[in-house]
């Protein structure tokens, strides 16, 4: 098969004559797709990639769009939204769950889920790459804040708001230390001194 964009295939086909139908493609460049439906009616549903990446399509034979891909070798999934060439990454599940904003190709990342204690992470930042994390909330409540650019993230301040308790940090990214705790009723304790030597120096009462 010649394509009108210059793309050649070898077809494969199942069945008897005259009711033959086309099961898979071999692409020169690698590309494996494979096809279900009737004859005539047959749509691309899967096509294994010359990067060994799975590709997952729906919709009826010319209307196909891409809505999953599995990753090689490993467990991580992503899914995608969008017309047929349209198609916008929207989720990334693997060792996390990732959601995604922005048109195709300029998506950004802007929350992501660790699978195992559940903690949610969100991110601002309008461009691939240049995402920052600001917020970590876990299940039980506990949310911690951060302040700095993308990958220099440092902890400002974690709350408890159960308790109605705030810790403030300064200093940079795995240097923060605590300098004060606040407390619902207007408590606040300041601290003096390096990361993990930190000692109190003033109780402000309301």
């Amino acid at each position: 098969i010649k394509y009108e964009t210059g793309k050649v295939a070898t077809a494969f086909y199942e069945g008897t004559a005259p009711n033959e139908c086309k099961v898979r493609e071999n692409h020169r460049n690698g590309d494996c797709m494979y096809f279900l439906g009737k004859q005539g009616r047959e749509r691309a549903a899967r096509m294994v990639g010359d990067d060994h990446h799975v590709y997952y399509f729906m919709g009826d034979k010319g209307e196909e769009r891409l809505y999953k891909k599995h990753a090689k070798g490993s467990r991580s999934c992503s899914y995608y939204e969008g017309s047929p060439g349209r198609e916008r990454l929207v989720r990334e599940e693997g060792n996390y769950i990732r959601h995604y904003k922005g048109a195709r190709r300029r998506e950004y990342m802007v929350s992501r889920r660790e699978l195992g204690e559940g903690a949610v992470e969100y991110f601002e930042g309008k461009r691939r790459g240049d995402e920052r994390l600001v917020k970590r909330v876990f299940p039980w409540g506990k949310e911690i804040r951060f302040h700095g650019s993308a990958g220099y993230e440092s902890v400002a301040s974690v709350h408890w708001p159960e308790e109605g308790l705030v810790h403030v940090y300064a200093g940079n990214k795995g240097q923060e230390r605590l300098v004060e705790t606040k407390r619902a009723d207007g408590t606040r304790q300041l601290f003096v001194g390096p990361r993990n030597e930190e000692r109190k120096v003033r109780t402000v009462l309301p």
